[in-house]
């Protein structure tokens, strides 16, 4: 919704299907004939008795204002124009004549909130005018989503550096409320740098941190990469014997540390896309030397076709986006985003990891769950905040580009659009991973046959409707659009939902 989108006016009940836990995104524009000034909203669930009791729904919602921002139209260009951007904290706006403004409320299901039918309302209140509401209809599912267990999910995480001028307190507060937050979203891992690895003390914390909010999976310590780099501030030229000795004593050091202080699970993720800047050939010599310690277990995020060719079969784990040329163009401009790629580097011993591929609905949902068919096991993203300049100032360092969200004040974040997306698409992922774990738990029961059956067909109709290759869905030479409507991602969830419920054997409510 852009400041001057004009849609007509609408009198249906928002609807909202959600699990218990789930946090359910309830967005509504105002587009007024004339200045409302300061406009005030509120949210109010009833159960579902003759008597309609209030439930208390304060500590499990957050209101939001979508706010504008510099917006880049075209890649590499310094063209910009307003567009939305970031979910405001907010619960009122000064809205001004024929001036659209949206309103994003997130609203987090309770854990323990009965499954069943309730009716709720969102109250607009202008200073100029008068108030008005917009009824709300919420079901809640009686299941639980199941997440992948075995799958990485995460963002690349910087230690936010500018506060530690604040005080060690304050710098371990705000980590500790980002972690949170991660884990809010339904990330699994964090793709960490920022402290040296040989601080132990400060990287014990963050680690320390990092258990306390829950991750399930091993931490992908992109630090590894910023190893690399001191030792070259130290004089140790990359691609030397005594480098490569030096950086492997440095990893072997680190993780009997690790090891000694009983730290999680981690990942020496060493590989910082070496296409970048031709050094492909020196990754493949940095991972064959890392491979002779015992126990350890490398990664490298890579960006083109004959990086990935070289270190697969040097590493544990390779993660990839859909490259490009390089500088000495020895891609030629084969692309990665495809099932021959996962294949190539499953061939050659590694598993399988997405990086830096996009924070949208398609690509953490539906496209994910094809990804994670052929084989793929982890996604990392970049960028989760970023300080190298002003928080809200495109034009300082460009610190708006590709962010998951924005530093807010006393310790909360300020969410992008992009990232709650991108937690709605890891959702879709979940419908989909508990519908096909009770197809597997059913197939042997005769009274569910049918409903198997349906279940079963539903997903050969939905692998065949998403493509592996990412191409595709770029827009063809007739500017035809082949991303997803959000209609269609609602009617497939709603699809999914119900197929969920006839394995339960509980009836769907229109």
């Amino acid at each position: 919704v852009l400041p001057y989108t004009f849609r007509q006016h609408a009198t249906a009940p928002l609807r909202l299907r959600a699990t218990p836990g789930e946090f359910v995104p309830v967005t509504f524009a105002i587009t007024p004939l004339t200045d409302l000034g300061e406009t005030q909203v509120e949210f109010n669930l009833y159960d579902s008795s003759e008597a309609a009791i209030p439930l208390p729904v304060s500590n499990d919602l957050a209101y939001g204002v979508v706010r504008y921002l510099p917006v880049s139209t075209e890649k590499q260009s310094r063209r910009w124009q307003p567009g939305p951007a970031m979910v405001v904290p907010e619960d009122r706006w000064d809205i001004r004549k024929a001036v659209t403004r949206q309103f994003w409320l997130t609203y987090r299901v309770p854990e323990d909130l009965p499954a069943g039918h309730y009716t709720g309302s969102i109250t607009v209140r202008p200073a100029h005018g008068q108030a008005t509401r917009l009824a709300v209809q919420l079901e809640v599912l009686p299941f639980r989503l199941q997440r992948p267990t075995d799958l990485a999910i995460g963002m690349t995480y910087f230690s936010p550096a500018q506060y530690a001028l604040l005080g060690e307190p304050a710098f371990w507060s705000r980590v500790r409320a980002e972690f949170a937050d991660m884990r809010a979203h339904n990330m699994t891992t964090v793709q960490y740098t920022g402290i040296h690895m040989d601080d132990y003390e400060r990287m014990g914390q963050a680690l320390d941190l990092y258990r306390d909010a829950g991750f399930e999976q091993p931490i992908y310590l992109l630090e590894s990469y910023g190893a690399m780099a001191q030792l070259q501030r130290e004089g140790l030229a990359w691609g030397s014997n005594v480098f490569y000795e030096a950086y492997a004593d440095f990893i072997q050091a680190f993780l009997r540390q690790a090891d000694e202080r009983r730290w999680p699970p981690l990942i020496v993720n060493f590989g910082d896309e070496f296409t970048n800047r031709g050094l492909e050939e020196f990754g493949a010599g940095v991972a064959r030397r890392l491979k002779r310690i015992p126990g350890i277990v490398t990664a490298a995020d890579v960006n083109g076709y004959w990086e990935m060719k070289l270190l697969a079969p040097e590493v544990d784990i390779l993660a990839f986006n859909n490259g490009w040329d390089g500088p000495r163009r020895v891609n030629a401009g084969r692309r990665m985003l495809d099932a021959g790629t996962v294949a190539t580097i499953r061939r050659a011993g590694a598993t399988p990891w997405l990086v830096n591929i996009g924070m949208d609905r398609f690509s953490n949902g539906f496209w994910l769950w094809k990804m994670l068919r052929l084989g793929v096991r982890g996604k990392v993203e970049w960028i989760y905040r970023s300080y190298n300049g002003m928080p809200y100032d495109s034009f300082d360092a460009d610190p708006l580009r590709n962010h998951a969200v924005y530093p807010g004040p006393d310790g909360i974040t300020v969410p992008s659009l992009d990232y709650e997306r991108m937690r709605m698409g890891l959702d879709d992922l979940a419908y989909l991973n508990t519908l096909e774990q009770l197809l597997a738990q059913s197939r042997d029961e005769p009274a569910s046959a049918q409903a198997v059956a349906a279940a079963e067909a539903f997903l050969t109709r939905l692998d065949g409707m998403v493509e592996v290759d990412r191409e595709y869905y770029r827009r063809t030479g007739s500017g035809e659009n082949r991303n997803w409507s959000h209609e269609q991602y609602d009617s497939l969830r709603d699809e999914v939902s119900g197929l969920i419920l006839d394995l339960l054997g509980t009836e769907l409510q229109d």
